[in-house]
């Protein structure tokens, strides 16, 4: 902290008139504690990525982790709509004041989801063999049996997206990042 503070502040007198606003350790600290939700929310995220793979390689080796890191990557490219709706509505919800009309946003936001996610089950689950077949060439057949676990995946993040997003917007980002660490360390301690 004291790094970042004195390299803002050396930055501050270098480009003077940049800035409108002096840098202070105690307005570097309050920005930090308001981020730290959001932090530990990206650090425990970041964790729960890695924390399968050790498991799934320490378990049943290294083939498996292959071939579920194939599975995950697909996984991980079919959230990415869930990242786009929620980027459209976070705003919309933070900043509506009446109860009633937030709660209508959330409804919209929710289904919207909700479909996106019944469909990408629904494509790993019937396209399971096209998807192996394509974008692997065969390399990773025994994913195919394993595709339709990977799309109740996508649907539990789609389903789970909604109230992350509400939580947010609302300013209750701590809770949301509490949570998914409570998660973790209980995941990390059944093991």
């Amino acid at each position: 902290i004291t790094y970042l503070y004195y390299t803002l502040k050396s930055i501050n007198k270098v480009a003077a008139g940049w800035f409108t606003e002096k840098v202070s350790r105690k307005g570097v600290i309050a920005d930090m504690k308001k981020g730290a939700g959001y932090g530990l929310d990206v650090l425990t995220s970041g964790m729960w990525m890695n924390a399968d793979s050790v498991i799934i390689g320490s378990m049943l080796g290294v083939k498996a982790v292959a071939i579920y890191q194939a599975g995950i990557k697909l996984v991980q490219g079919g959230v990415t709509f869930a990242q786009i709706v929620s980027n459209v509505f976070l705003p919309a919800i933070a900043k509506e004041g009446d109860l009633h009309l937030r709660r209508t946003i959330e409804i919209k936001m929710r289904v919207q989801l909700y479909v996106i996610g019944l469909i990408g089950l629904s494509i790993f689950y019937f396209g399971r063999g096209a998807i192996t077949n394509y974008l692997y060439q065969g390399k990773y057949m025994e994913l195919q049996e394993l595709l339709p676990i990977f799309g109740v995946l996508i649907l539990s993040k789609y389903l789970t997206a909604a109230s992350g997003v509400i939580l947010t917007a609302i300013g209750c980002q701590m809770v949301r990042a509490i949570g998914n660490l409570a998660g973790l360390l209980v995941f990390m301690a059944s093991m």
